[in-house]
């Protein structure tokens, strides 16, 4: 999996911000943590993922990484 690009989309069950936004992602086939990078994203989109809360809708696209 890893370089892999995937999409997912589900609800968010998990938000840390640990000077970076990792929010988990629930779908029918289970879990996954999402690094949201503001290098990539860019400002803007990290304040609105600031304004993300458990249970709220999430689609995402990225490359996978191991942790």
């Amino acid at each position: 999996m890893e370089g892999e690009i995937l999409r997912r989309g589900g609800r968010i069950t998990a938000h840390r911000d640990m000077g970076k936004s990792t929010p988990d992602l629930r779908d029918a086939t289970g879990r996954i943590q999402i690094y949201i990078h503001a290098k990539e994203v860019g400002a803007d989109l990290i304040d609105l993922f600031q304004l993300l809360d458990i249970g709220d809708l999430l689609g995402v696209e990225g490359t996978c990484f191991p942790h």
